[in-house]
Parts: C-alpha cells; sequence; structure tokens
C-alpha cells in the first residue's frame, strides 16, 4: 500500500494538499510521479480478515507416582483474506487495480512424552523421552484486476485485465529427543539432551541429523556449613551444545516451473499459458546447518538475598550455514542457487543485577538492570566467495554479520574529504563499508517502586551504537525538506582540495551541496544509538477493607503510558528502532518513510473474583 507519508516528507511546507482535487475532479498533486496524500487515504485502501483457531488438547497418564506419559496435540489453523485497490485516476495505475488475496495455513504439532522421576538417596534423578511431528501448509491464492470499468465498484469482476496466481507448500518435521537429568544434594547437577530430526525440505540422504547438549553447574554455597547473610547463594555453571536447523524453505532442493515474464509481456497472454524453469537452481544436496555453543557463567545473591548477580559469556560458531541466493555462472542458464557453506562467529557478555535498595515495612524499591554486548563475525561463506548480498545488508568474511555497504566519500590517507573543482566533496571510485547495524551494547533499567496501596514502575531501554540508512533524508536532500538543509547560505565545505592539495576555499551554495550528498549512500548513514522510556505504570491497589462487601476478591485502578519519551542523539528520522520492510533477515538497518512510532496511555480497572 502506497503511504502518504512518502509525499509529505519530500514535499515543502509551504504546499497545502488540500483540496485534494481539481475543478475537473482529477488529482491536485505537487509532482506528477506522486498521489496526494489525502487522495491516498480516501482512495487506496488494503482490508485484512483473519480467522483463526488454535485448539489443544494435552492427556497425563500417571501409572506410578515417579512415571508419566503426556500426549500432546496443538494446531494453528486460520484463512487471512487481503483487499488491495487503487481508485481510478491514481499516478501509478490510472485505470485503477485491484488484488485479492486468500491465504490458507495449517500447522499440527503433536508431542508425546515418557517422563520418568526419581528421588533415591542423596540423589534426584530424571529421564525424560519424547517424539514430536510437526506439519506445515501454506496455500494463497491471488486474483489482480486491472482496468476498473466502474468506479468505486471494488470487485473483481469489473476489472478489464484479470490473472490469478496460486502457491502451496508442505513441509513436515519429525524429531525424537531424551533429557537426563541428575541432581546430587541439591548441589551438583548434571543434564544431558539429545534429539535426532528428520525434515522434508532437505536432501533424501541427509534429512535425518543429531544433536545434544552437556550441561553441568555447581551450586557451591551448599558447602557452607552454618548460612552466611553476606553470601546466600552462588552457583557456576558451563554448558556445550549443538543445535540442527534446517534453515530453508520448502522446494529449495528442486528447481520448480514459474510463470514466465518475457520482456514485460506476463503469461497467461492472449489466451496462452507461459512457464519457464526459475532462474534459482535447486540444491539435492542440502543438509542442515550446525551451530555449537559454549557457555559458562556465574550467579549469585549477596546481603540477605537483597542483590543478586548472573553473568555469562558464550561463545557460538554456526558450520554449514544455508545461504540463499549465491550467485553462480550465468552460462549455467540460472542465476543463483541455495548451498552449505557460511561460517560464522557470535561472542558475547549478559550480565544481570537484581537488587532491593530499599525495603521498609510500607515501601519498597526494586531494581532489575539487563546488559548485553554480542559480537558476530562471518568466518566464511561459499568457496572464493568474499561478499553476499542479504536484503539491504551484505555479509563479508572478516567483517560483523549485517554491514552496509555502497557508494562512499572519497577521502585521503588521513581520512579527511577531498574536495572537487567546484568545492563539493565526490564519490570514491569504489564502494565500501559503511556501517554496522549489530549495537556495540544494548541494556536496560527497570524500577518498581510500591508504597503501602500503590505502586509505580518505569523501564528504560538503551541501545549504543547500530548504524541505520536514513532513506527519508537522503531523498529528501534533493528536495531541500529535512531540517538539515534548512541552512541553505552558501558554505565552505570542510576538506582537502584536489587541485592544489590544500585546505578547501571554494564556497557553494546549499542546494548544490545537499544534492550532493543525495547521491552518496555514506551521507545518510546513521548513529542509531537511543535512551527509551519504554513503560510507566502506575496502580493503586484498593485494600480489603474497601471491597469487603462487594464479590471481588481485589480491584486496583492502572494507568499505563508506553513509549513516552526517546532521546536519539544522532538519528534525525522519528524512531532508530523503527524497521521499515520488517523484522525478517536482510531488512534490518533501514529506515523509509516508516510511521512515527505511536505514544500510548491506557486506563484500566483490574477485578479478581473471590
Amino acid at each position: 500500500m502506497e503511504s502518504p507519508i512518502w509525499t509529505i516528507f519530500a514535499a515543502p511546507i509551504s504546499w497545502n494538499p488540500l483540496p485534494y482535487l481539481n475543478d475537473d475532479g482529477s488529482q491536485r498533486v505537487f509532482r506528477f510521479s506522486r498521489n496526494n496524500p489525502y487522495w491516498v487515504l480516501d482512495n487506496i485502501f488494503t482490508n485484512g480478515t483473519v480467522n483463526r483457531l488454535l485448539p489443544i488438547a494435552s492427556f497425563n497418564y500417571t501409572p506410578t507416582d515417579w512415571l508419566t506419559i503426556t500426549e500432546r496435540l496443538g494446531a494453528d489453523i486460520y484463512t487471512e483474506q487481503d483487499k488491495y485497490y487503487e481508485a481510478l485516476n491514481s499516478v501509478a495505475n490510472p485505470n485503477g487495480v485491484l488484488v485479492e488475496r486468500t491465504s490458507n495455513f495449517r500447522q499440527f504439532n503433536h508431542d508425546f512424552i515418557v517422563d520418568a522421576h526419581k528421588k533415591t538417596g542423596d540423589f534426584d534423578l530424571e529421564l525424560l523421552l519424547g517424539n514430536n511431528i510437526l506439519s506445515n501448509y501454506n496455500q494463497s491464492v491471488q486474483g489482480r484486476g486491472v482496468g476498473l470499468s466502474v468506479d468505486n465498484y471494488y470487485n473483481i469482476s469489473n476489472a478489464a485485465t484479470q490473472t490469478y496466481s496460486e502457491a502451496h507448500y508442505l513441509s513436515r518435521k519429525v524429531g525424537f529427543y531424551t533429557q537426563a537429568n541428575v541432581d546430587y544434594k541439591r548441589m551438583l547437577i548434571l543434564s544431558l539432551t539429545g534429539r535426532y530430526d528428520g525434515s522434508s525440505v532437505l536432501s533424501k540422504e541427509k534429512s535425518f541429523y543429531p544433536y545434544g547438549s552437556g550441561a553441568m553447574s555447581f551450586v557451591f554455597s551448599e558447602l557452607m556449613k552454618t548460612k552466611s547473610s553476606f553470601l546466600n547463594f552462588g552457583k557456576i555453571r558451563a554448558s556445550y551444545a549443538t543445535v540442527g536447523n534446517d534453515n530453508v524453505g520448502p522446494y529449495s532442493l528442486n528447481t520448480p516451473f514459474l510463470a514466465a515474464n518475457v520482456a514485460g509481456v506476463a503469461f497467461p497472454f492472449q489466451g496462452q499459458n507461459g512457464f519457464l524453469l526459475s532462474s534459482t537452481l535447486g540444491n539435492p544436496t542440502l543438509k542442515n546447518e550446525l551451530a555449537t555453543e559454549f557457555e559458562v557463567g556465574l550467579e549469585t545473591r549477596i546481603l540477605n538475598n537483597r542483590v543478586g548477580l548472573e553473568i555469562s559469556y558464550f561463545d557460538k560458531k554456526i558450520s554449514d550455514g544455508i545461504i540463499p541466493g549465491v550467485s553462480i555462472s550465468p552460462a549455467t542458464g540460472y542465476t543463483g542457487t541455495t548451498v552449505n557453506s557460511a561460517k560464522l562467529e557470535t561472542k558475547g557478555v549478559e550480565l544481570l543485577i537484581n537488587a532491593n535498595p530499599v525495603r521498609t515495612e510500607n515501601f519498597k524499591w526494586d531494581l532489575i538492570f539487563n546488559f548485553s554486548k554480542i559480537n558476530n563475525k562471518v568466518l566464511s561463506l561459499y568457496k572464493d566467495i568474499k561478499q553476499l548480498n542479504i536484503g539491504f545488508t551484505e555479509a563479508i568474511v572478516g567483517q560483523p554479520y549485517g554491514v552496509i555497504f555502497g557508494d562512499r566519500f572519497k577521502r585521503n590517507d588521513k581520512g579527511e574529504l577531498l574536495i572537487d573543482e567546484q568545492g563539493l566533496p565526490f564519490r570514491d571510485d569504489t564502494q565500501g563499508i559503511l556501517g554496522n547495524i549489530s549495537p556495540d551494547w544494548t541494556a536496560g533499567i527497570t524500577n518498581n517502586l510500591s508504597y503501602r496501596n500503590w505502586s509505580f514502575s518505569f523501564f528504560f531501554d538503551m541501545k549504543q551504537g547500530g548504524d541505520i540508512q536514513n532513506n527519508v533524508d537522503g531523498y529528501g536532500y534533493f528536495y531541500g525538506t529535512p531540517k538539515a538543509t534548512e541552512n541553505r547560505e552558501p558554505r565552505v565545505v570542510k576538506g582537502i582540495s584536489v587541485i592544489d592539495n590544500k585546505p578547501n576555499t571554494v564556497s557553494v551554495d546549499g542546494e548544490d551541496y545537499f544534492r550532493r550528498l543525495n547521491s552518496i549512500l555514506e551521507a545518510v548513514i546513521q548513529d542509531g544509538t537511543f535512551i527509551k522510556l519504554r513503560n510507566v505504570t502506575l496502580a493503586y491497589n484498593f485494600g480489603k477493607n474497601v471491597i469487603a462487601r462487594t464479590p471481588f476478591a481485589s480491584a486496583s485502578i492502572v494507568v499505563t503510558g508506553r513509549n513516552l519519551f526517546i532521546y536519539r542523539p544522532h538519528f534525525t528520522g522519528s524512531d532508530p528502532e523503527s524497521s521499515s520492510f520488517g523484522s525478517s533477515n536482510g531488512s534490518q538497518g533501514l529506515y523509509s518513510y516508516s510511521t512515527p512510532t505511536s505514544r500510548t496511555i491506557n486506563f484500566g480497572l483490574k477485578f479478581t473474583f473471590q
């Protein structure tokens, strides 16, 4: 659906889009290629309806006090109906367009679990055996009609040209798993897991794959013969795990036929069907990717449990990573394929602190602080390939996963901007790495305060670093609409002149300067650091005396605010967390005419019955 924000952000504030129709009934537009934003609101429409059913059934049988047999069945069944239309006289589709899509999704999940749990002497033993079957089916049918005969009649039978398409996908996964836990005197705990999965999306010869884990923890505070008011609990833990994954869509083993589109002619054409093989070559040898992870950690509680600390370090490596869309020689007749080859490494430190700074009879203050620092690196891709596009970012060997790559300013060996004879910075002949979408670190602070019947809580969320491509500014530089362009006076751009290798002294107009920035991607890469007041809640709990003669066991009134404040010192968009193209892999680090984040305040009453 077309966003009216796209037009508004790139139009001058002096333009009034109302009225949006001319006297002859045509659209009143500022630019010929853009719909009027108010016309969009009334004439371009998307509607979606979802009917969903989530049945769950669980059966437990306990033949003895130490044995439990469980069978669990679940399903997720939904139908989604979407309708999109553009009225007549749309700039992009002047004859009108209508799209109707129906999606049917069915997921069935079944678990059969045998759990034996028995204590004997100083040992607490548990053994679990299980089987899981997961099935997913998705069907999508779409009809597209172009050229509406009757205005304001949005039925696909009203379209002069109608085309239909269908896609359906079925995948199944079966798994056998086991887990064994041994607890000795609540001091030494050993946990072992194993799993054997089979997936329909992988090669028949390699569709089954094993993986497992081992973890041990030592509660050293149990060694103390007497209770300590300082150290109340202490545990160290270590684990090593391998995890298999079938991270690929159905039918990647084969090369399917797709409806043909030749030289802009889409089939069916003049009553004839046409199909071509997909340009992505199927790979019938795909196997699972494997992640191995080592983790160590420490957990403590001190000062009569008023301060708790958890800290962990992990090192994770992915081998045989599945990469879709790897480029291959066009001589094969295909442009790409899917391969098992990527190797990635992720290391990180995570910290969690729980504290009770104040605790009295009537007043209590609880504080929670979390911090994480995660670094990742691409170790290899495929054969001699060193760089691969993943949506709006790149995977480059030796670099973090998901770097921003593109046109950059020409600089000298000292990193200083080079300025051309016109007095403007210019593009380097070679592209380069411009930023990294991953943050340097993230953190959060939660405060919970209570006084008698009142409670008050607020949560700050923080992110340091993480670069963002701000396309709103990049596009707007050409038209002079971002705030940075308010200064339109002539200026001397700081840098080194290519004419005499001395500091630049040539003055340029503001318009020329910002239009030059518009053509170089580096100019719109911004630091996504932020501090957010994510949540604030104030509540009053009515006492027992107030509700003693009512049917309620408890009653409270609550006021909650979300996204009340954001501090973003280096980002000029509305919210550095906005992801304009969703949360999927390859869609991060891009801000492009997203709707500003909502700030909400909710009032509520909560009751529980006796």
